[in-house]
Formats: C-alpha cells, sequence, structure tokens
C-alpha cells in the first residue's frame, strides 16, 4: 500500500486506537513510541511508523486506557496519519578485544 493511500484512508475513517489501525492495515512497523507517549486524562497515545510500498508512515492513536470500563472511541480521539521520513543517524559502540 502506498503512503498517500494509506494517510487518506487514516484520516478521512474513524480509527479509535493504533490497534484498531494495525487490524486493518498489515504493515511493517519500523519503530515504536516515535517522540515518547502523549498522557491525556483518561489515555495515552503515541506514534508508531510503518514501512509502506513508497516510504513510511506516522500514525498517532491511542494506546492504553486510564478506566476499564471505557472504549477507546469514548475518547473521541481519532488517528491520525502522516508521512515521515527515514534519518539514518550515527551509532556507537565500544570496541572490545
Amino acid at each position: 500500500m502506498k503512503v498517500k493511500e494509506v494517510i487518506e484512508k487514516v484520516n478521512t475513517n474513524e480509527y479509535w486506537s493504533i490497534y484498531e489501525f494495525e487490524e486493518e492495515f498489515n504493515l511493517e512497523v519500523v519503530d515504536t513510541c516515535v517522540g515518547g507517549i502523549g498522557y491525556h486524562l483518561k489515555y495515552e497515545e503515541m506514534t508508531n511508523v510503518y514501512k509502506c510500498d513508497d516510504g513510511f508512515v506516522g500514525v498517532s492513536g491511542a494506546v492504553h486506557l486510564y478506566d476499564d470500563n471505557m472504549e477507546f472511541s469514548d475518547c473521541n480521539h481519532k488517528c491520525t496519519a502522516e508521512e515521515y521520513k527515514q534519518i539514518l543517524a550515527p551509532r556507537y559502540v565500544p570496541i572490545r578485544e
């Protein structure tokens, strides 16, 4: 699936959690919890990055509810999607002899 297709489908439909998004889309997760966890009064949200046929898409949405009697739709916060790009950052490890 192409990036623009995923973005359009997510932003025009009602996916109330990352889990609902992942059930419908069969995309490879390449990074989780990008930018940390967003804490709200009744729920937590985060952004995961997924590999598409022509790039990457970040999907933000609810991942945890504080009240067991709530549903994700009770938060009234739909998932959103936007295009992401990969940045290759150098990493360093110790040399052990």
